[in-house]
């Protein structure tokens, strides 16, 4: 199969995007094609169509961090308050609850092979896994500048083998 980017920028012309992104920080795609773009500054997931045009709706969730698009075409979003599991409705599936708390969500991403949610909590430079069904499955990393330490962990993603890629 091939493989092929596509950047949000470049899916719209500039108009378009001027006229209804402000912010784009994450975006998921669903099985369908469509996508979820996380825009922080509207504070809002927005739908929008892979090949461009309109969007298609949008779903208001207050300081979006991140988005990503599970295996079920379900929506992980992660907020200041924390990260949840939404249906494409923006109706709530599961909470995803660390062990302890750990401040603001910095991103999520979903391992689709694994079914696994990621949430990274960036000033603990903590990041959680969490199994299909939001039960915590692991814990890595912490604030710090040895081995499985971060300084200023930011943004996490999934590889397709399974690794845990995190940026600091």
């Amino acid at each position: 199969t091939a493989t092929s980017i596509l950047s949000v920028t470049s899916a719209m012309p500039d108009h378009m995007i001027s006229g209804f992104l402000r912010a784009p920080a994450r975006v998921g795609a669903f099985s369908g094609g469509d996508l979820a773009v996380a825009d922080s500054s509207m504070g809002a997931i927005i739908y929008m169509p892979a090949a461009g045009g309109t969007p298609t709706g949008m779903l208001n969730v207050p300081g979006v961090s991140g988005t990503a698009v599970d295996w079920a075409d379900r929506l992980l979003v992660g907020t200041p308050s924390g990260a949840a599991v939404l249906d494409r409705l923006g109706n709530l599936v599961f909470n995803l609850v660390p062990p302890s708390p750990f401040g603001e969500v910095t991103d999520v991403a979903v391992d689709l092979q694994g079914q696994r949610y990621v949430v990274l909590y960036g000033q603990p430079g903590r990041v959680i896994l969490f199994d299909s069904t939001g039960t915590v499955a692991l814990g890595l990393g912490s604030n710090g500048t040895g081995t499985d330490q971060f300084q200023s962990a930011c943004a996490v993603a999934v590889s397709p083998t399974g690794q845990i890629l995190v940026g600091d």
